[in-house]
This record gives C-alpha cells, structure tokens and sequence, in this order.
C-alpha cells in the first residue's frame, strides 16, 4: 500500500500577521511576512504582497545611489536563490520607507498638494514605526521639520503673494506706480538675500563632504550629511544601518544628530541651518491668528470630544486633522479658481530648471535624461559645425 501524500498548506495571510505580530522588531522577518504586517497596519492602506515588498527594496536601493543594493538583504548573495532577510534592527526604517506612495512613478512630487501628502507620511511614519533612538536622529535632520510647516508656509506664501499683487493692481492710479516699484525692489532684494543662503549651502555641502572621505563609515556619513530630502536622509541612514561597521558606537555616542554631522564637516563658514527653534517660532506665528479664530476653536473642541488623545494612532489621527485645519483656516479667503491658479503658478517655478542640471553635474550623474538631451545637442553642433567647415563656408566678422 502506497503512502498517503502529504501536501503542505501555504500559510494564510492572517496567519502570518500572527506569526509575524510576534517577532516584528525582534527577530527576521521574511518579506512575505513584512507584507502581512504592512498589509495590516499601513496607514494609506496599501495592500502588499511579496512581490511588492522586493519591488519597494529595490526602490529604497536606488534611492541610496548604489550604497545599498538588494543583495545586502539576502541571507547568501553568492546564491543565486537566495532568501530576503530584513533584520530587526531594520524593520522600523523600511516599514516607513515603504508605507507611502513616494516611489509610486504616477506621483509628481513638484505637485504641492502630492508632495504634501508625501512629507506628511514620513513624518507620520516616523512616530509610528521607529523606535526612540531612530526618531531621534531622524527628526534632527532638518527636512523633518520642514516636512511638517511646508504646506502652511506655500499656502499662506500662495495667499500673501496674491494679495500683495491683488491690492496693487486694484490701487488708485494715482500710487500704483509706486506700489508696483516697491513690490519690485522688495522682490529683487529677497532674491538676492535667497541666492546667498542657496549658492552658500549647495558649495559647502559639495566641498566638505569629501572630509569623510578618511573616516571609518566615511561614504555614510558624507551622505547623511549630503542628503537634500527627507526620504533620502532616511534611506542613507538605512545604508548606514545595513552595512556601516561604526553604526552603533556612532548612535551610542549620540554622534548622528545631523547638527553634529554638520559640525564634523569642518565648514570654515559655518552655515546657520535650520533648528527647531525657527520652525515653532513660524508655525507659532500663524497659528497665533488660526487660533483665535472662532471656527478653528469649534472644530477642536469637537474632534477632543471624540477621540481618545491617549491612544498613540488616534492621537496621530487627531494632529493630520489639526494640521489639515490650520492649513484650510489660512487659505479660508481664497475662492477655489483662485487658489488654484496660484498654487499652478507656484508649481511652474519648482519643475525642473538650471539648478537641477547643475545639481546633475556636480554630483556625477551623467544618465539622466537632461544630461543625455545635452550631449546629443552638443555632437550635433559639432557635426554641423564640421560640414561648414567641410563646405568652404566662412561666416562673415562681427559688425560686417
């Protein structure tokens, strides 16, 4: 008599969120159990699966510029087959890396309203998934901070731009002259001011980072002290976290506050960056009026009647509401068509220009498409350039 065959029964998804609701944070995790996890507890609902999980590995990896690459988190990359591991120690990082919708090619994040919602995810995530010592060095980057004020400041920078120009164009004949002058020369000197603290940190970051060059974690380093978003802070500390040998005498110390980062640039001239002082201190200002707003007050002594501030998710339900508040508070005297117009008119200024090619060049990255429309246009003008030579042809002098 034969033997009965026995066919192995694959694991349900509810059966891994209770395998893996055990060892998350604590022991490996496969991806199909991070996708299990992220399935159930993200916070934009996005549902995962294992393949997901490896296409937003892949996503953070290129986020990194070669630092990490897949095979870091397979348990053997000489083989071929090899298994995904993600060590606890990991799982914070990823786990708020991939719960958003920043690798998603559909999103343009030069769009006010998706870059919004993107930073406002990270942040989010960041309380929600990292433990003290990851959020702490994290929330010391200052794109954290500005992930958090950002949508204000272009909402109300939207409303105060519009106003001015709206109250100008709408003056007495008599002074709008005048006015108009004023809004000019207001503007030329901001931009002047602007320029000074762009060019200033763009040359420091490009110089002093190559004093890691010697230090144990050097690459690291120089790129948590590089980065120039968020997402990419984030990633580059993932890279440290994976593969660095310093890391944890580096976090020990206390030595990855990105201040003291800053510090162990050696800048000549010190750059001020941004503190937590100067973003309170902007947001304090605006909320000052938002506040003795009638409505505002309403609205909150409403939703603090309804939720439960004690509880770590809905207390995080409760600031997106506050901040979504404060945001339409500010922007309350805008009809729809106006804050549209305005919002496109701010977004035409941040899509890609010079300082993107610049940034292209300087950091090496001759694959983009910009750089490649360069070179092609540059072979063809030396190609025409040579026929007319071939030709015999002779331009005539200046001033001919």
């Amino acid at each position: 008599m034969g033997r009965t065959p026995k066919y192995k029964k694959d694991k349900t998804e509810e059966d891994l969120i209770a395998e893996v609701e055990k060892c998350v944070y604590k022991d490996i995790l496969t991806p199909k159990q991070m996708a299990a996890y992220l399935s159930k507890y993200s916070r934009n609902q996005i549902h995962f699966d294992e393949r997901k999980v490896k296409i937003r590995v892949s996503d953070i990896c290129k986020l990194t510029g070669g630092l990490l690459e897949t095979k870091d988190f397979v348990k053997d990359p000489s083989k071929p087959n090899s298994k995904y591991v993600f060590k606890p120690e990991w799982h914070g990082l990823l786990f708020a890396l991939m719960d958003t919708e920043y690798f998603d090619n559909r999103k343009n994040d030069r769009l006010l309203g998706t870059r919004e919602n993107q930073y406002r995810d990270f942040t989010v995530n960041v309380e929600f998934y990292l433990d003290e010592k990851d959020k702490e060095i994290i929330k010391s980057y200052p794109g954290y901070m500005l992930a958090a004020c950002e949508g204000i400041a272009s909402e109300a920078i939207n409303y105060q731009m519009q106003t001015v120009i709206r109250e100008a164009m709408h003056a007495d004949e008599v002074i709008r002259l005048k006015l108009l002058s004023r809004i000019y020369d207001t503007l030329i000197e901001l931009r002047e001011k602007n320029a000074r603290n762009i060019s200033g940190i763009f040359a420091n970051k490009m110089v002093y980072k190559h004093n890691f060059d010697d230090m144990e974690d050097g690459q690291y380093l120089s790129t948590l002290f590089d980065a120039d978003s968020l997402p990419s802070f984030m990633a580059y500390y993932l890279a440290l976290k994976v593969k660095g040998r310093g890391y944890d005498e580096l976090a020990n110390y206390n030595m990855l506050t990105y201040n003291q980062i800053f510090n162990a640039a050696r800048i000549d001239e010190p750059v001020e960056i941004t503190s937590k002082k100067d973003c309170d201190k902007f947001l304090a200002e605006m909320d000052k009026k938002i506040e003795e707003t009638e409505q505002y007050k309403s609205l909150m002594d409403r939703i603090e009647g309804i939720m439960n501030l004690d509880d770590p998710l809905e207390r995080i339900l409760y600031r997106d509401f506050e901040y979504m508040t404060r945001t339409r508070i500010i922007t309350e005297t805008f009809n729809r068509e106006e804050a549209r117009k305005n919002k496109a008119f701010l977004e035409a200024s941040m899509q890609m220009d010079m300082y993107d090619l610049l940034n292209e060049f300087l950091n090496g990255d001759f694959n983009t498409p910009v750089v490649t429309e360069l070179q092609r246009i540059q072979s063809q003008e030396a190609f025409l350039k040579n026929k007319f030579n071939e030709s015999g042809y002779n331009s005539p002098p200046l001033g001919a």
